[in-house]
Order: structure tokens, then C-alpha cells, then sequence
């Protein structure tokens, strides 16, 4: 149909800016000597789906090492870009005791990009190990410049963490959830937070298997998304409870999540 057509076309032009838009983010931090991983957008399209165009491209998101944020916001900012906080090393320890990334808009466009020192905001009580991630990157050419992106495992835990953050509500999330399992990744290299690596699994083979689950976490985020209901704020809360073992877990989760955000410690 013409309306798909134009769709696709249109998705097309957006993966190609968001590639543009990356090289030069990923050029600019080179040069400041700042090492990058290439999250999400039009590469993880390529890798889950064999055609950078099949996944919406929206923002360009790159991880750097936490105690490279400021530099990494500021060799932005020093090309043109506009930041949603102040770029000083006062405000970027305060914001990053609540959010785990920085947005800067691109000054001619507005093409978001999105500074990313962690995978999850604070609370969740996710993190990783840059280095570690570093030493498994992989290389990809994007016109002269080489970026890199996550391993298919790491990017695997990204996109399940991510899709539990939006407590699965996100069909694309949980469509690239499903390749990945296509892909046969190994879920068990993620096994310190396998609940909502598996929780996601369970989730997708619903949709697009028919395998039904009796998990009442899966049912509920499968109802709310065929449907369309909105979340409420108690909702998430519950949702990620129900991913954390133990009373400790728990307890830590709504600590970050309640209290310790909220007065700044």
C-alpha cells in the first residue's frame, strides 16, 4: 500500500541521518580521546534484522565510562550541541545520582543524542562494567570513521533491560527481543539479572510464538500491551519488584527508588 510505501521510505531516510549522526558523535569523541560503544539505532537494526531500516531510528545513544560524562558532554557542546542540564561537574554528579544519561540536541537538526555513563538509571540497581564491555565490542565501518558496538550478548542485555524499563509496553522492544532469541543468544552469560532477562523471553514467545506463560507478571505486561492500558506509577513499581529475589533486593530497589533519589544521597 502507498501508506506503507511512504512509511518505509521515511523510516529509511531517518536510519540513514541517525548513522550520519553517529559517525560524527563517534568522531568528535575520538578526537577528545574518548572511547564510545554505539547503543541501539540502525547497527542493532542491521544485526537483528538484516536491513538497517527495519527499526525506528530515533536518538543516537552511545555509552562512555562514567568518569568520561563530563569530557564526553563537553567536546559536544564545544561543537554545537545543546544540553538538557548544565554541563559543569557539580550538575553532572547530582544528575547522575537520579538518571544514568545526558541528552544534547544537535544544533541544526535537533537529532537527540544521548550520553549514556550506565544501561539503567540508578534506581534499578543495574550497571556494568565498561571495560569489560570495551573488550568485547565490535568493530563496524560507517563511511571513514569505525564505531563500535556492544557485543550480541551485551547487546542482548541492553534491549532486555530496556524493554523491562518500559515494563515491556513497547512492542518494538519486545519484536527485537524475539530476534534475539532467533539469534540464539545465551541468556545464561546474563545471570546476575536473569529474572528480567528471562521475564522478557517469556513476554515475546507469547506474542510471537503462542507459547503462554503461567507467570503473573508475563500475563499482566502481555494484557496491558495487547490493549494498550497505561501504566500507573504503582504498576511499574510492582512490575519491578516482581524482578528482584529476595527481601533485600527489594528493599534496596525501593530505597533508590523512593527515598534516597528523591533527597539527593
Amino acid at each position: 500500500p502507498p501508506a506503507m510505501r511512504a512509511l518505509s521510505a521515511e523510516n529509511a531516510l531517518n536510519a540513514l541521518r541517525n548513522l550520519a549522526r553517529t559517525a560524527e558523535v563517534v568522531r568528535l569523541l575520538r578526537l577528545a580521546g574518548i572511547q564510545s560503544i554505539v547503543l541501539k539505532g540502525p547497527l542493532l537494526a542491521h544485526d537483528l534484522y538484516g536491513d538497517v531500516a527495519l527499526r525506528v531510528a530515533g536518538d543516537v545513544d552511545v555509552l562512555v565510562r562514567d568518569s568520561e560524562l563530563l569530557g564526553a558532554a563537553k567536546t559536544l557542546v564545544a561543537a554545537g550541541y545543546r544540553p538538557d542540564t548544565p554541563v559543569t561537574a557539580a550538575a553532572i554528579r547530582k544528575y547522575r545520582k537520579r538518571r544514568h544519561d545526558l541528552s544534547l540536541a544537535h544544533p541544526d537538526d535537533d537529532t537527540l543524542v544521548e550520553l549514556h555513563a550506565d544501561i539503567a538509571q540508578p534506581h534499578y540497581g543495574y550497571h556494568i562494567d565498561f571495560e569489560e564491555w570495551w573488550a568485547s565490542r565490535r568493530s563496524r565501518g560507517l563511511g571513514n570513521e569505525t564505531v563500535w558496538s556492544p557485543s550480541l550478548q551485551h547487546a542482548h542485555l541492553f534491549t532486555a533491560l530496556h524493554a523491562a524499563k518500559h515494563r515491556w509496553h513497547r512492542l518494538d522492544l519486545v519484536s527485537d527481543i524475539a530476534a534475539f532469541a532467533a539469534l540464539g543468544i545465551d541468556t545464561g552469560a546474563h545471570s546476575w539479572m536473569l529474572k528480567p532477562v528471562d521475564t522478557g523471553q517469556e513476554i515475546a514467545a507469547w506474542l510471537f510464538q503462542g507459547n503462554h506463560s503461567n507467570s503473573a507478571v508475563v500475563s499482566h505486561a502481555v494484557r496491558q500491551l495487547v490493549t494498550g492500558e497505561d501504566f500507573g506509577k504503582l504498576d511499574g513499581i510492582g512490575f519491578d519488584l516482581a524482578l528482584r529475589v529476595g527481601l533485600g533486593e527489594k528493599a534496596k530497589y525501593l530505597w533508590k527508588r523512593l527515598i534516597s533519589a528523591k533527597l539527593g544521597v
